[in-house]
């Protein structure tokens, strides 16, 4: 099993990433502790999101926390509570536990209920006395990637969730693309994690270990650094 020499939990090697992984870590023992919370991780695309995300599923995972994982998808955005029916998919056995009305909302949500209107407040109460529930048996870690892309209902009734996770053992962590989520979305607001571009040391250790030359390593860098991304 590879480990990074600078950060002890985690199977992925990250480079430059130590105080990210570190704030990532002690989000995790908070919800351990009964401290649920959340953050937003933002960066450019192709910055290392993922990457992060993949580790902090893997170090949770070692610290004996459940995971439930979410993922936009760009051309299901307008499709309400699709990405909603990811995170309830894995529990819907317990939806049927829920208080009359918040059960109701949640099998709207995985088509298996009358569809009465969407009721903001109702599904974003159902999704946090679900998790809540799940909780009861042991922490748990919920990641969104490509928050850029989750559907709006969606959004709101997970944003509804995260400001009221209160004494629950849930860490939820969303990741999406700078640009994208910006102050007009539903997850403005939110505590953020931003990711810069690495280093030269980081990007020359992170090219060499990829098998890359020197003459390569150098290139590649002098590239990087002279473009602006979007």
């Amino acid at each position: 099993m590879v480990r990074d020499d600078e950060f002890g939990r985690g199977t992925e090697v990250l480079y430059g990433r130590v105080g990210e992984q570190r704030r990532l870590d002690e989000l995790v023992t908070e919800a351990i502790a009964g401290r649920g919370g959340a953050v937003l991780v933002r960066g450019e695309a192709g910055i290392g999101k993922t990457a992060l995300l993949d580790w902090l599923a893997d170090s949770a995972s070692e610290r004996g926390m459940r995971l439930v994982r979410v993922r936009g998808i760009e051309h299901e955005a307008d499709l309400a509570f699709a990405g909603l029916l990811q995170l309830v998919w894995p529990f819907q056995r317990r939806v049927a536990k829920l208080p009359e009305a918040q059960a109701d909302a949640l099998r709207s949500v995985l088509g298996r209920g009358k569809d009465r209107g969407a009721d903001r407040f109702l599904t974003g109460l159902a999704v946090l006395t679900l998790l809540a529930d799940v909780a009861e048996d042991g922490p748990l870690l919920c990641l969104v990637d490509d928050a850029q892309w989750v559907d709006q209902a969606s959004a709101e009734a997970l944003l509804f969730a995260v400001r009221r996770l209160g004494a629950e053992r849930i860490a939820i962590v969303l990741a999406g693309r700078d640009g994208v989520v910006e102050d007009g979305s539903a997850f403005a607001g939110l505590t953020e994690l931003r990711l810069s571009r690495l280093g030269h040391e980081d990007s020359a250790r992170l090219l060499r270990d990829r098998g890359h030359s020197a003459a390569v390593r150098s290139r590649v860098i002098a590239e990087s650094l002279a473009t602006r991304w979007p």
